[in-house]
């Protein structure tokens, strides 16, 4: 079978160029180099291992350096671990890789194994065995073992979307700011495990035609590519994500189980009154970025305390409680004549939030309307009084 130029063909030798460059940036340039840009580097590096034998059959080279023809063993079994890794690493407070996590390539070094046999077979041998494969002529292990990896991404896959939704709740529950920019990436990050999941679907409707599996790499591709993009439009991602969860977080919430808790009835009615004359008078709320922490260690009390009263005594988590003095400092702002002048946006950032979409989310969220519909409204009813 001669190398033919096609589709694919400039999908390959495309996204082949892109992965190289992307995984020589992430894992060798000093400045961006980081526990998260390794783990992503290294699955970077991973989608261009699979796509290059295609490369190389494209340009009719692939017949000089055949040990490559095995590459996709290097990636079925990696693409998973490597993906919750990576989001581990972005998300854990000093995220390290302790012997535990090593645990998780154990099916790719089984697999490593199990083909080391092919690598016995002569050149010319696996060049064939490639040729054959792209031309339709199917395998019934490698067929097996198609499905067996489509299933190990799927379950890594639920794990990292999880691992995401836990990052998010603890935005929510210990500062009063979410920025979706890196909740989004990581969820968007995570779709690429289900790559594999559409392959088998393929691969089975196709009549099990191993030719059919080779359009994973469109896939590849596309991710390679958003990825890329997002190294240009959304720099911030590829640096450290803002209030990661500290490795000790599960510890201590199970030590702080609210009906566990040693506070008092008492005790917790004058750390309510405290937060709240605090929040009235000192108004920290105008910091965009305020933390529990920081306003637990401003009220002198333990941050699992302040969280406590705040779910407990006054039926908020951190977030809506911030947003709240947040909005209600809106409302008196629009509905003033005097502040007329100032756009809503202008308004937005001086009573303490960072975006437009925050603003008009936690705003309709406690009002049930729109701040421009409520501004329209106070003008209104300000006429029909004069």
């Amino acid at each position: 079978m001669e190398p033919t130029f096609n589709l694919l063909s400039f999908f390959i030798i495309v996204g082949t160029f892109l992965g190289f460059t992307l995984g020589c940036i992430l894992l060798f340039i000093k400045a961006r180099r980081n526990s998260s840009n390794l783990l992503l580097g290294a699955l970077v590096f991973v989608f261009t291992l699979f796509l290059t034998p295609g490369f190389l059959f494209c340009f009719g080279l692939l017949h000089h350096v055949p040990q490559l023809t095995l590459a996709h063993v290097f990636s079925g079994f990696l693409i998973g671990p490597l993906t919750y890794l990576y989001v581990s690493a972005c998300t854990e407070k000093d995220f390290s890789m302790r012997p535990a996590r090593w645990a998780h390539f154990l099916p790719f070094l089984l697999d490593l194994l199990y083909n080391l046999p092919r690598y016995a077979d002569t050149a010319g041998v696996r060049y064939q065995q490639f040729v054959s494969s792209i031309a339709g002529a199917g395998d019934p292990p490698f067929e097996t073992m198609v499905v067996f990896k489509a299933l190990h991404a799927s379950i890594y896959y639920i794990f990292s979307v999880l691992l995401v939704r836990r990052y998010k709740k603890h935005i929510i529950s210990s500062t009063s700011y979410i920025d979706n920019v890196y909740h989004r990436w990581l969820l968007f990050f995570c779709s690429v495990l289900l790559l594999p999941i559409v392959v088998v679907l393929v691969f089975v409707l196709s009549g099990f035609q191993v030719a059919s599996v080779s359009y994973v790499m469109f896939g590849f591709f596309f991710f390679i590519f958003a990825i890329y993009l997002s190294a240009l439009l959304k720099p911030e991602i590829f640096h450290t994500f803002p209030n990661p969860i500290p490795i000790n977080d599960d510890q201590q919430r199970k030590k702080q189980k609210y009906e566990n808790s040693s506070l008092k009835e008492a005790q917790k009615e004058r750390f309510v009154n405290n937060l709240i004359r605090f929040m009235e008078t000192e108004r920290p709320y105008l910091q965009p970025e305020l933390t529990l922490a920081q306003l637990a260690d401003n009220l002198k009390i333990p941050a699992h305390y302040l969280s406590q009263i705040i779910n407990e005594k006054l039926g908020h988590n951190f977030l809506d409680f911030i947003n709240g003095y947040r909005v209600k400092d809106a409302k008196t702002k629009l509905a003033n004549p005097h502040f007329n002048h100032m756009t809503i946006l202008a308004i937005a950032y001086e009573v303490g939030f960072n975006s437009k979409t925050a603003f008009y989310s936690a705003f309709k969220k406690q009002t049930g309307h729109t701040p421009t519909h409520f501004r329209k409204s106070m003008t209104f009813q300000e006429k029909q009084a004069v």
